[in-house]
């Protein structure tokens, strides 16, 4: 079972996915994920039951700019902004009756694994966090294995 959700912010309305699990009762975690350059939530959805199965919920939305969200410049990459959003949407979500507000995980892919440890490094609300980021050599190329 999933709902579309907007989080209307100050400036820009975000638009994600938010699957719950059958059958729970009372507040459950919640997983919000998000993608990387290039990529919206749409083609994440399929992530869902790894989720709802275990009884977590899980939420999927776009970065403004990108995919349902809106935002102008339409795909301009800013990590930091993408970080405040990130924030929000934590701030709106906890106020949802049926997710446990002390359970929020985040799970980042790829340049949204970068925004990810930018907001649990900075919110305790962040109860876990996943970031699958390529690695990455202090010059900013890829670090080719030996």
């Amino acid at each position: 079972m999933y709902e579309d959700l907007t989080f209307a912010l100050p400036t820009v309305t975000l638009r994600g996915r938010l699957y719950l699990p059958s059958g729970e009762s009372g507040t459950v975690p919640v997983v919000i994920a998000h993608s990387g350059i290039g990529s919206v939530a749409e083609g994440i959805y399929d992530l869902a039951p790894i989720f709802t199965e275990s009884g977590s919920a899980v939420l999927f939305y776009d970065h403004r700019g990108f995919g349902y969200s809106d935002g102008e410049p339409r795909q301009d990459i800013d990590p930091v902004q993408f970080a405040r959003d990130l924030r929000d949407v934590i701030t709106m979500l906890s106020d949802d009756p049926r997710i446990d507000a002390n359970q929020i995980a985040l799970l980042g892919l790829s340049l949204g694994g970068l925004v990810s440890l930018l907001v649990a490094g900075t919110d305790r609300r962040v109860a876990s966090v996943v970031a699958i980021v390529p690695p990455l050599g202090i010059s900013g190329f890829a670090v080719e294995s030996a």
